[in-house]
């Protein structure tokens, strides 16, 4: 699919997100992306502007995903701050 988005269903998703669709969201697109939760889907958003999606076969799975995608923040953050002595 030519644009924005990497397939329809992450096009009608994002625009849901929009309207407070999410179960969660972390980051931004002006840093290391911007990530969402929505139900068994994980929506992200890099600098570009270009939105994934990502299915899962069920919550649980989405959940285990998404404690990755927090930790890789976390640990986005840490590194970013402690390479700039402690400030972001």
């Amino acid at each position: 699919m030519i644009g924005k988005f990497d397939s329809v269903e992450a096009e009608e998703l994002y625009k849901e997100s929009l309207n407070g669709g999410l179960d969660d969201e972390v980051g931004s697109v002006s840093e290391a992306g911007w990530f969402g939760l929505m139900d068994t889907f994980i929506l992200s958003e890099d600098s570009q502007g270009f939105v994934s999606l990502d299915s899962f076969g069920n919550r649980k799975e989405a959940e285990r995903a998404w404690a990755d995608v927090q930790r890789q923040y976390a640990e986005y953050w840490g590194e970013f701050d402690s390479s700039n002595g402690g400030h972001a």
